[in-house]
Protein backbone atom coordinates (compact mmCIF):
# COMPACT_ATOMS: atom_id res chain seq x y z
CA UNK A 1 0.00 0.00 0.00
CA UNK A 2 1.02 3.26 -0.72
CA UNK A 3 1.15 6.11 1.71
CA UNK A 4 0.80 9.77 0.63
CA UNK A 5 3.36 12.34 1.91
CA UNK A 6 2.12 15.13 3.19
CA UNK A 7 2.71 18.80 2.56
CA UNK A 8 6.03 20.16 4.47
CA UNK A 9 3.14 22.66 5.77
CA UNK A 10 0.70 20.10 6.57
CA UNK A 11 3.09 18.40 8.59
CA UNK A 12 4.47 21.50 10.35
CA UNK A 13 1.06 22.36 11.31
CA UNK A 14 0.35 18.66 12.59
CA UNK A 15 3.25 18.80 14.52
CA UNK A 16 2.28 21.75 15.95
CA UNK A 17 -0.99 20.74 17.10
CA UNK A 18 0.91 17.47 18.69
CA UNK A 19 3.05 19.92 20.64
CA UNK A 20 0.48 21.90 22.12
CA UNK A 21 -1.49 18.82 22.88
CA UNK A 22 1.39 17.18 25.13
CA UNK A 23 1.42 20.66 26.63
CA UNK A 24 -2.28 20.86 27.38
CA UNK A 25 -2.11 17.26 28.75
CA UNK A 26 1.16 18.60 31.41
CA UNK A 27 -1.02 21.68 32.50
CA UNK A 28 -3.55 19.62 33.40
CA UNK A 29 -2.41 17.86 37.16
CA UNK A 30 -1.74 22.03 37.89
CA UNK A 31 -5.46 22.09 37.59
CA UNK A 32 -6.29 19.02 39.89
CA UNK A 33 -5.15 20.81 43.15
CA UNK A 34 -7.81 19.06 45.98
CA UNK A 35 -10.26 18.43 43.12
CA UNK A 36 -12.73 15.51 43.13
CA UNK A 37 -11.58 12.33 41.51
CA UNK A 38 -14.66 12.77 39.31
CA UNK A 39 -13.49 16.11 38.18
CA UNK A 40 -10.06 14.72 37.32
CA UNK A 41 -11.14 11.96 35.25
CA UNK A 42 -14.16 13.94 33.05
CA UNK A 43 -11.21 16.65 32.64
CA UNK A 44 -8.77 13.57 31.32
CA UNK A 45 -11.45 12.25 29.16
CA UNK A 46 -12.35 15.51 27.23
CA UNK A 47 -8.37 16.35 26.91
CA UNK A 48 -7.45 12.55 25.57
CA UNK A 49 -11.25 12.62 22.97
CA UNK A 50 -9.98 15.70 21.79
CA UNK A 51 -6.60 14.75 21.17
CA UNK A 52 -6.94 11.52 20.11
CA UNK A 53 -10.20 11.64 17.89
CA UNK A 54 -11.70 8.27 19.58
CA UNK A 55 -15.15 7.23 18.70
CA UNK A 56 -15.72 6.01 22.70
CA UNK A 57 -13.77 5.68 25.93
CA UNK A 58 -14.23 4.25 29.17
CA UNK A 59 -12.63 5.04 32.34
CA UNK A 60 -13.21 3.30 35.65
CA UNK A 61 -11.70 4.18 38.60
CA UNK A 62 -11.55 1.24 41.04
CA UNK A 63 -10.96 2.49 45.07
CA UNK A 64 -8.31 0.81 46.85
CA UNK A 65 -9.65 1.85 50.01
CA UNK A 66 -12.80 -0.08 49.45
CA UNK A 67 -15.02 2.46 48.39
CA UNK A 68 -17.33 3.37 45.39
CA UNK A 69 -15.87 2.99 42.57
CA UNK A 70 -16.55 5.23 39.46
CA UNK A 71 -17.27 5.07 36.19
CA UNK A 72 -17.35 6.95 33.05
CA UNK A 73 -18.08 6.66 28.83
CA UNK A 74 -17.99 9.33 26.59
CA UNK A 75 -18.77 9.07 22.83
CA UNK A 76 -18.14 11.33 19.78
CA UNK A 77 -20.30 14.03 19.33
Amino acid sequence: MERRLESPFDEIRRLRRCINDLVGVLALPAMWGGAEATRVVKDLVDALMRMLDLDLIFVRLVNQAGGASFEMVQAAR
